[in-house]
């Protein structure tokens, strides 16, 4: 500051000296207090102020107490939403070229069995929470990707009469239908769980090359 500084003392709001208050770290700017001509020094602080730095520094404890509790909701609320969401994408599946659909996974494998197929061709999406579900009592090859389990896609391969489930809506219908149409195969057009589409009861064997899905072999996967 310009000018006398006799009997004047800058203060921050929190009680910092001048310097301090023109600190990078400090929030507000300094504030002037003009104290007696007569006095070269700041007095001593009063009771008042002391009082009220106690009570300053209470409320610190307070609010941080406010904060902690505060923050343990917060973290109680983010688990129970984490929670809420899994719940609700559990059953999701979510295929290449087709809508997402909602999936009852033990009903669709339990309607599959009734079905009573030597297995069945599914997209790599739906071919492995169906294994896992029925416990592996549905032979279930996958096309259009990797292969998990060589043996299991070999005895797909080796099933004369397979059938083929596909997502509602999915984009490899079409496909599937000309390649069955170029080849004179009859079939049977079940709808399942959820919508799902199940080619049944084919005239004759059907592979994944046959329909043009690019798959992984056999013997690459080994």
């Amino acid at each position: 500051m310009r000018g006398s500084t006799t009997g004047c003392t800058c203060r921050s709001g929190s009680g910092r000296s001048a310097a301090d208050a023109g600190s990078p770290t400090s929030r507000r700017g300094p504030q002037i207090r003009s104290s007696s001509p007569s006095r070269s020094h700041p007095s001593p602080p009063s009771r008042s102020l002391v009082t009220a730095f106690v009570l300053l520094l209470g409320a610190g404890w307070l609010w941080r107490g406010a904060a902690g509790a505060l923050l343990l909701a917060l973290l109680a609320i983010s688990v129970m939403t984490a929670q809420r969401q899994s719940s609700l994408i559990h059953d999701l599946v979510i295929v290449p070229g087709a809508p997402s659909v909602r999936v009852d996974w033990p009903a669709l494998a339990t309607r599959l069995e009734s079905e009573r197929p030597e297995a069945v061709w599914a997209n790599y999406w739906l071919a492995r929470p169906i294994e896992y579900v029925s416990g592996d009592r549905i032979v279930v090859g996958e096309y259009g990707g990797y292969v998990a389990f060589p043996d299991i896609q070999s005895a797909a391969l080796a099933a004369p009469h397979p059938s083929w489930l596909f997502m509602p809506g999915s984009s490899d219908i079409p496909i599937f239908e000309a390649a069955c149409a170029q080849r004179g195969i009859t079939y049977r057009r079940v709808e399942v769980t959820d919508g799902l589409i199940l080619y049944a009861d084919l005239s004759q064997r059907l592979e994944p090359a046959d329909v043009g899905f690019q798959t992984q072999s056999v013997s690459q996967a080994n």
